[in-house]
């Protein structure tokens, strides 16, 4: 009896076994087929920013003011930072910071040896645009009057100011000077003058149109009878007295038409003012 349930246990374990085996041989394999290929993106990198320079903040990138060293080569901008050749801060005589095109012209190894530098960018122009200067005659000043045209301009010893934007030139008139003239006489006793004249914009110059010239002797006859005309000098300059009432006698204050009235104007409180709106016809000489 014992034998024969000792033999019926063997075949029970028997199979178990069987069963065992089959189940591992049946379960499906998860590992990884190593026939497939993987395959990884590369990661994304920065580009490098391109600058543009003129020749003038190029030259600061010298390895002295920049820590970076460039050259520029046709327009293109190369950094030569990283290669020993140039820790000096120069190659063969081309100096860090510089426009190296005319020292590449004749190089045949040019091409090889910038195709191995990075570009870091481009020379831009440095064309500086001038401001257009005036050159304008009394008449074409006259219109700058801040009526006839929106800027108010005075000339001062030949030279054209911009009083458009100045308070004190608001209503077109300043302390007796009309903006759109000559301002000269004006000027001419003001303490003040050149450190008024700094602060204004200079927009042009006067086109002077030149004067007849007059000697004592060629003065003399504008006295109101050898010529209808009445003139008298004063600081050199010739003036047309003939529209104004006071000196249709030909004299004026003791002051003779055709005369060099300088020194009976040197003490006149009102010269300036009185010269101011008087023309000028020329130019004494001696």
């Amino acid at each position: 009896m014992k034998k024969i349930l000792t033999i019926a246990l063997l075949f029970l374990l028997v199979g178990c076994s069987s069963d065992s085996g089959e189940k591992e041989m049946n379960t499906p394999d998860t590992s990884p087929e190593t026939d497939t290929p993987i395959t990884t993106e590369p990661l994304p990198t920065n580009p490098v920013e391109m600058v543009e320079l003129t020749l003038e903040e190029l030259s600061m990138y010298n390895g002295t003011d920049m820590d970076e060293m460039y050259v520029a080569v046709d327009g293109v901008i190369y950094d030569v930072t990283s290669y020993e050749e140039w820790s000096s801060g120069s190659h063969q005589g081309v100096d860090a910071g510089t426009d190296a095109t005319d020292a590449f012209a004749g190089s045949p190894h040019k091409d090889e040896f910038l195709a191995d530098l990075p570009v870091v960018g481009s020379i831009i122009s440095e064309t500086v645009i001038e401001p257009i200067m005036l050159e304008l005659t009394l008449d074409e000043l006259s219109k700058y009057n801040g009526v006839d045209m929106e800027y108010m301009y005075i000339a001062v010893d030949g030279n054209i100011y911009d009083v458009t934007g100045y308070d004190g030139w608001s209503t077109g008139v300043h302390n007796g000077v009309e903006a759109g003239t000559d301002a000269s006489i004006a000027f001419a006793g003001s303490p003040h003058k050149e450190e008024f004249l700094a602060d204004l914009p200079f927009v042009g110059t006067l086109k002077l149109i030149e004067l007849p010239t007059f000697s004592l002797e060629q003065l003399a006859v504008y006295n109101g009878v050898d010529m209808t005309e009445i003139y008298v000098a004063v600081d050199g300059f010739v003036y047309d007295m003939t529209e104004f009432g006071a000196w249709e006698t030909g004299e004026h204050y003791g002051v003779e038409a055709g005369t060099d009235a300088t020194d009976a104007f040197a003490g006149s409180p009102h010269k300036d003012e009185f010269l101011a709106d008087l023309e000028i016809v020329g130019i004494l000489i001696n």
